[in-house]
């Protein structure tokens, strides 16, 4: 609403309102989808967005179509074949129960069959437990010496960190990718001359979009190249690596293990030593017992009846064991061997029957070892916001409203100030002219059309509120008095009317 108005304005109908807010967003929606559907070619295929019909609500309906190059058409048509045979392969696979009865059977249980073990060698009857001690001589109580318990492998070489030999592998990478890059170079700078002079030869100028595409085409080959052969150099810089790590752990390897034979060594010399004491000693006590003899015959020649008996029954009790722990590490040793073998026997089933299944899902797309459709760039979104209709209409409103009201109160105001200050005129006849009046402002308009304004009289600093005369002599010259020094006058009464 420009200026003022007399009438108070209409509340907007909400119902048109929302109707005319939906077309907005509507209008939004259409062009947003417009922008978004972008057409895509890539090296492997193309994807290009058509308008094929009107949804119900009269948006159009777009359909998205992606399609591949001829090659990988082709590649494509090939993959499937190959899975064809593939998905045969597998449904035999599936529709084939798993079957493990060729594979031997598990052992769970092993000695079941061997005899008990002995706990208790024999008995051993009454001995004689006092003799005179002080005619023969003296016992040896203990034999040996020490056991080595430890090993110093301060002396072996260290093992190297693993990045020790980055050094290494990368001087090893170097001369790869230099032994690649020579057999490159050559190659593609034969290349690059053979496509500028059959460019040259079909007349296309190097200053061409054909040219700069067949140019930026041939160096993004290039590149790839280079890039493999560093890849190439990279992979065998870090088998290489892997190598002289291995070669150093070996040699660490070998080296303890020879100081862990050497311990062992030594510890079996000490029990050689130990067993060689043991028998002296023992032949030492024998002799002391045949003193004892010699003093207590009786006593101990029962004793060594009883002791003879005794011992027999633990060699037998002993043999018994050993034998018995012998049979069970033989039995335990042939089920291991048989359970390894049916394990040996399950994965290979296993494989048999999952690899027609693996084939299909690297020939169908499932694996990452194989890509069957172009691949396409994001493409980036835009925004297209519709108007806030619906706050402008109400934003309008009630701007008109507060406009219509303070119009009001100012045209109350300004009557007021006007009849009360050409009250002693004896009516509402005001001086209006133009040209008795400055510091004009325009501030709205009456019902009539009539501007309205502020302005102080010449040789006044008071503020006032009122019309120019000139312009009411315009519309409505019977409003408008005219003096006898020419100067205006307005009757507000009938400008206000």
């Amino acid at each position: 609403m420009s200026g003022g108005s007399s009438q108070k304005p209409v509340t907007p109908d909400p119902t048109a309102t929302a109707q005319a807010q939906a077309g907005y967003n509507k209008d939004a929606a259409i062009s947003q989808a417009y922008l978004d559907r972008v057409n895509q070619v890539s090296p492997t295929g193309s994807t290009t967005w058509t308008v094929t019909g009107t949804n119900p609500d009269g948006t159009p309906k777009f359909t998205e179509t992606t399609a591949l190059t001829p090659e990988m058409q082709a590649i494509n048509e090939g993959i499937q074949k190959l899975a064809g045979k593939a998905v045969d392969n597998a449904g035999q696979a599936v529709n084939t129960p798993l079957n493990f009865d060729n594979a031997p059977k598990q052992i769970t249980n092993v000695g079941s069959d061997l005899p008990g073990l002995q706990y208790k060698g024999g008995d051993i009857g009454p001995l004689a437990t006092d003799f005179a001690r002080s005619s023969y001589g003296r016992v040896s109580p203990t034999a040996g010496g020490n056991i080595q318990n430890g090993l110093d492998f301060s002396s072996a070489p260290k093992l190297a960190a693993y990045d020790d030999f980055g050094n290494d592998a990368n001087k090893y990478r170097d001369t790869v990718y230099s032994k690649l890059a020579s057999r490159l170079d050559p190659q593609y700078n034969q290349s690059e001359a053979d496509m500028r002079a059959r460019l040259a030869a079909q007349g296309i100028s190097e200053n061409s979009d054909a040219y700069r595409r067949e140019l930026d085409n041939f160096n993004r080959a290039k590149t790839d190249a280079y890039e493999q052969a560093n890849m190439d150099a990279y992979t065998q810089g870090s088998a290489e690596q892997s190598r002289l790590f291995g070669l150093s752990k070996a040699a660490r390897d070998t080296i303890t293990g020879e100081m862990t034979t050497q311990g062992n060594f030594a510890n079996n010399a000490q029990g050689q030593r130990f067993d060689q004491y043991n028998a002296a000693q023992q032949t030492n006590n024998a002799a002391q017992a045949s003193q004892e003899q010699a003093a207590l015959a009786a006593a101990n020649l029962a004793n060594q009846a009883e002791t003879t008996k005794f011992n027999q029954q633990m060699s037998n009790a002993q043999f018994n064991n050993e034998t018995q722990a012998q049979g069970f590490n033989q039995e335990a040793a042939n089920a291991a061997l048989n359970n390894s073998g049916r394990t040996q026997a399950i994965n290979e089933t296993m494989a048999l029957h999952e690899t027609p299944i693996q084939d299909v899902a690297a020939l169908t797309g499932n694996s990452t070892s194989v890509s069957q459709a172009p691949q396409f760039q994001p493409v980036a979104q835009v925004g297209v916001a519709a108007p806030d209709y619906s706050n402008l209409v109400e934003n309008q409103y009630n701007q008109q409203v507060a406009m219509y009201n303070q119009e009001q109160q100012n045209k109350g105001s300004a009557l007021g100030g006007i009849f009360g200050a050409v009250g002693k005129l004896g009516g509402a006849i005001a001086a209006s002219d133009k040209r008795s009046k400055y510091d004009i402002t325009p501030i709205g308009r009456l019902a009539n059309g009539l501007r309205t304004y502020t302005f102080k009289y010449i040789g006044s600093r008071i503020p006032q509120f009122g019309v120019m005369a000139q312009e009411v002599f315009d519309i409505m010259p019977e409003a408008v008095v005219i003096r006898k020094d020419g100067l205006m006058m307005v009757d507000y009464s009938k400008v206000y009317a």
